[in-house]
């Protein structure tokens, strides 16, 4: 067995890890056996971009990895292995999209709607004439944006689940709305499963079927299909792992029903969707009027299968994530610097982390001169006996613009005052705004962030200042995990809430930690997007 860690996304190259291990197994026949297979690094600047993915995790990145700008590919590559032993991963290796098939789903309704066949705008009642009086106003447009005020929790309705459509639409429907339909954002994936048995009401074909010719087939995605899809070449197909480790099939065996339908289950290669990508530049697949539907967001900065946030300087950035047993995706365009990402993973990782190195390596940050600095004020606060300080909650986090950088201020709530006080470029704050976004996203679609706020300040065996105001420059750098993993004397120890350091590099450790739940770290944003200007 080998092992793989993950790692987040930082200022610098000198990442942090989240461990996890991986074992496997893999299966056989063949179809599409002209695939390409081959690796691209494209001069100079390829080099560098495969430089940063196998330098994102400890012992090298599992999966594949394929970055375009202009229609050229700089960056097509596999990395370790589909079977974890001898079958090496390629650009065109077969891994599940989880989450991220979504865009598919959304991507068939808006077809249908071009053909006519069905509006946005239409209620639950058109197609399921017997749904509750409470559900019958539902629109596509909810479901397609997680408005429905459908719980996800509630439904809980397994991925196996042996019910068939019209017995998953009832049960799905069965149970109280949360809100009000178009009132609250809140990340469902049953609303997708809903929208996936209106392709098929709408088309009077399969979801599989329609989705296939009609958004697959004019994108040019030869290797792409649905989960148990005897169409694909199964030789290519990487591993699936199951609790602790285990090989639990590859990525074209699963369970295939009505729990998981529109929501997950499509499979892929990195080169197809850069197909995909190229696709949704032109009208092959849906017209200007569609596209623009696709990627206008509601609420929550989700649009159509797709979050759509802004980026750097007024520019935008259209993704989506998905993560299930074994596999890791994420999916990004930035139109108007006509940049695509695909990161696909076989192992367990933070594909947000690489990807925003990867595009920061294509379109530096305008150069702000300078680097961080940081000042912790410590007077009149109790300290550990190690010379720390922690507080548990009533944090607050302040940002303003100072001397053409940004001044963020963490603010123990007590009294008001800032313990520690971090000065940035903007150039570095306008990138780690953009990751905090990512993170932030990910977190609200996928669910978990953990709950409350901490924050420490360690001397790390230094010897604190007599007036116990410390102040710090030189080789610092700010970094942000997906969450913090750590071990002590029962072992690893995760803790699911976003996790910023800010490391000192000359002197070893971190003279600044903080954990932060999903409304801190919102808070944390909205202070920055302020400060920015955005």
């Amino acid at each position: 067995m080998r092992s793989r860690a993950c790692l987040s996304w930082t200022f610098s190259s000198a990442l942090g890890a989240l461990l996890s291990a991986c074992a496997l197994a893999l299966a056989a026949p063949t179809r599409h056996a002209s695939a390409d297979e081959s690796n691209v690094v494209e001069g100079e600047l390829g080099a560098r971009l495969d430089r940063i993915v196998q330098t994102s995790t400890q012992g090298g990145f599992w999966g594949a990895v394929l970055v375009a700008r202009q229609d050229t590919l700089l960056l097509a590559k596999g990395y370790g292995f589909a079977d974890y032993g001898s079958v090496p991963n390629t650009p065109a290796s077969l891994f599940e999209l989880a989450s991220t098939s979504k865009m598919f789903a959304a991507a068939a309704v808006l077809k249908l709607e071009m053909q006519a066949k069905l509006r946005t705008t239409d209620p639950l009642a058109r197609f399921f004439p017997d749904a509750p009086a409470d559900k019958k106003g539902i629109t596509l447009h909810h479901l397609l944006t997680h408005t429905s005020g459908i719980d996800n929790d509630t439904v809980a309705l397994p991925y196996a689940t042996p019910l068939g459509r019209d017995e998953m639409v009832r049960h799905v429907l069965g149970f109280p709305l949360v809100s009000k339909p178009g009132e609250r954002f809140s990340y469902n994936n049953f609303g997708y499963a809903l929208l996936a048995a209106v392709v098929e009401k709408a088309s009077g074909s399969g979801f599989e079927e329609y989705v296939r010719e009609n958004v697959f087939r004019p994108a040019s995605m030869r290797d792409t299909g649905f989960l148990n899809d005897a169409a694909l070449d199964a030789r290519r197909a990487t591993v699936r792992l199951g609790e602790g480790g285990v090989p639990a099939g590859t990525s074209l065996g699963w369970t295939w029903g009505w729990g998981y339908r529109g929501m997950g289950g499509v499979v892929s290669t990195v080169r197809d969707l850069f197909e995909w990508h190229r696709s949704l530049k032109g009208d092959r697949v849906l017209d200007v009027a569609a596209r623009k539907k696709f990627f206008t967001p509601f609420q929550e900065h989700y649009a159509y299968g797709w979050i759509v946030q802004p980026a750097r300087d007024g520019t935008t950035r259209q993704f989506h994530a998905g993560g299930v047993s074994g596999y890791h995706a994420l999916l990004a365009r930035y139109p108007e610097e006509d940049v695509f990402v695909a990161v696909l993973s076989n192992g367990a990782c933070e594909p947000f982390a690489l990807e925003a190195r990867l595009f920061e390596a294509l379109v530096p940050p305008a150069s702000a001169g300078g680097g961080l600095e940081a000042t912790f004020d410590l007077r009149g606060r109790k300290l550990t006996e190690f010379g720390a300080f922690e507080i548990k909650s009533g944090v607050r986090w302040e940002a303003e613009a100072k001397n053409a950088g940004i001044l963020v201020r963490v603010v123990d709530v007590a009294d008001g005052k800032a313990f520690a006080e971090v000065t940035l470029p903007a150039g570095t704050a306008k990138e780690f705004a953009h990751a905090l976004d990512g993170l932030v996203d990910a977190k609200k679609v996928g669910g978990g962030g953990g709950k409350g706020v901490e924050a420490g300040v360690y001397a790390l065996g230094r010897p604190l200042p007599p007036d116990r105001v410390w102040r710090l420059s030189g080789r610092l750098e700010l970094r942000l995990l997906p969450q913090y993993v750590g071990v002590n004397e029962k072992g690893p120890h995760v803790d699911d809430r976003i996790t910023l350091f800010l490391d000192d590099k000359e002197a070893g450790g971190w003279p600044l930690l903080a954990l932060l739940d999903v409304a801190s770290a919102e808070e944390l944003r909205a202070a920055l997007a302020k400060a920015l200007g955005r």
